[in-house]
């Protein structure tokens, strides 16, 4: 290997850059590799932000082709879906893990064995939901409309308003 010692030695450069050019050839494919995962994550921040604009949509087609693509990911925990509407939509089976859903509407939403724990339902519209199978503890639901909704059994919603 090229050392300080070396050059001051009087070693030629070639073998400087010999030594120097093996030494690389082993990082090119990590680089590489570092810069697919980067590339991957980046590309996969810019399609999960697409996908949650579309949910915003009011063309129902394309919530509903937002949805479909955002089932098979875990990028709605935690996401920001405030008064979004969702009136009627299959939403079952999602994770929406401390979502915020502040003022959304899921009037007559489908939302059997759907993950809400610790998920901002405050002012939501759940009238004629189907929460069957749904978890919502920790869930925040004050002022949420629930008359009609269907559960396993009625959550205990001590700070719900609108019972």
């Amino acid at each position: 290997a090229l050392t300080y010692a070396g050059i001051v030695a009087g070693e030629k450069w070639s073998n400087a850059v010999l030594s120097l050019g093996t030494s690389l050839v082993g990082a090119v494919p990590v680089y590489i590799a570092f810069d697919e995962v980067m590339g991957a994550q980046e590309r996969n921040k810019k399609r999960r932000e697409t996908l949650l604009r579309d949910l915003s949509s009011d063309n129902r087609a394309v919530k509903a082709e937002a949805l479909r693509n955002l089932r098979t990911s875990n990028w709605l925990k935690g996401a920001q879906l405030r008064q979004l509407s969702f009136r009627g939509m299959d939403l079952s089976n999602l994770d929406l893990t401390g979502a915020d859903l502040l003022g959304a509407d899921l009037f007559g939403a489908v939302l059997q064995n759907t993950n809400l724990s610790e998920a901002r339902l405050v002012d939501a519209d759940l009238r004629g939901a189907i929460l069957t199978g749904a978890n919502l503890e920790g869930a925040n639901l004050e002022g949420a409309q629930l008359e009609s909704a269907i559960f396993d059994q009625r959550p205990d919603v001590g700070q719900q308003s609108n019972s």
